[in-house]
């Protein structure tokens, strides 16, 4: 832990908070280490633990700078991604459409394509910026 980190986990325990060593149990009350990845000070996200070591592989196509616009569906099943860079717009299809694109785009991506309700796709669609920036894994 850091000096400000053991300062505050002691200043927490002289107010009264008790020792908690496992913030992702399920009685989370009291004060202890909050879980991250990290290595040498190192923030680790999925990017440099899972991505980089599969660039290489030929199933594999990571586009930066591309917009996802929408799952495209045939026959009730994901066949590719509309997408559009600075210089086109394309579908690009796969064997695998696999969505992740976070909490909130995922869903927004899903209602752009027609899943969910009709009303609900409406409005969700108006307020959520169009900022979605994921890649195909075909």
């Amino acid at each position: 832990m850091t000096a400000v980190s053991t300062a505050f986990t002691h200043a927490c325990r002289e107010a009264g908070f008790a020792d908690h060593a496992d913030k992702n149990a399920p009685d989370g009350d009291g004060v202890g280490p909050i879980p991250r990845n990290c290595d040498n000070g190192l923030r680790l996200n999925a990017a440099l633990t899972h991505l980089s070591t599969a660039l290489g592989r030929a199933n594999l196509t990571l586009m930066p700078n591309t917009l996802v616009r929408r799952v495209v569906f045939e026959s009730g099943r994901a066949v590719g991604v509309e997408v559009e860079t600075a210089k086109r717009q394309a579908v690009l299809r796969g064997t695998q459409v696999v969505l992740c694109a976070g909490g909130i785009k995922s869903p927004h991506l899903l209602m752009l394509s027609g899943i969910g309700d009709a009303g609900r796709r409406e409005g969700f669609a108006r307020w959520l910026p169009d900022r979605n920036r994921s890649g195909l894994h075909s």
